[in-house]
């Protein structure tokens, strides 16, 4: 697994990156004929988003953010703070990093469509009259914001057979602090 902030680490030079990622890139591509390949390939789409989120506005993908411990919060902005000198060399290892995964996905449709065809979600099915969803609001005592998860029914397709699932997602904008803000969510 490559870390979120694998561009920040030393050495800051554009050749050597290039290399991690390729390297990176080739362990992906060593998988993708073999059972299991979606978990690294949907590894190497989250570090593209990472990519795109930080070159638009240097912060990963909420989802990200949320996964990192504490530490490696620390580390990433530690590491962000002490290259501020490298910035244009950053902001050019990430643009070549997104192109060259660009580059990769294209040459490798094949596989990206096999991991898109592996589950197919519909949002709602008269078959089956699931049309229920709703929201699901957890607030613990030591954390400022309330955790607001959106959820519905719906039919998954795994290869060949569906099957009936429950489906969350946890919603990361708008925070509320209260319950009071709630309407913040369901006008989001």
């Amino acid at each position: 697994m490559i870390k979120p902030y694998w561009f920040l680490e030393s050495p800051i030079d554009t050749e050597h990156k290039y290399y991690i990622l390729m390297s990176f890139l080739v362990k992906v591509k060593n998988k993708m004929n073999k059972k299991g390949f979606e978990k690294s390939f949907k590894e190497l789409l989250c570090l593209k988003k990472d990519l795109e989120s930080f070159d638009k506005n240097t912060e990963f993908t909420q989802k990200t953010v949320m996964s990192m411990t504490d530490s490696e919060k620390n580390t990433f902005y530690n590491l962000l703070d002490k290259n501020l000198d490298s910035i244009d060399e950053i902001t050019t290892i990430v643009k070549n990093s997104i192109e060259v995964i660009d580059n990769f996905l294209e040459e490798n449709k094949e596989a990206q469509e096999k991991y898109n065809s592996l589950v197919e979600v519909e949002s709602y099915c008269q078959r089956y009259n699931l049309w229920d969803q709703g929201f699901l609001v957890i607030r613990k005592k030591e954390e400022e914001f309330m955790r607001v998860f959106t959820w519905f029914f719906s039919i998954i397709k795994v290869g060949e057979t569906e099957k009936v699932a429950l489906l969350m997602t946890e919603m990361l904008d708008p925070q509320c602090q209260t319950t009071n803000e709630i309407r913040k969510i369901k006008t989001f």
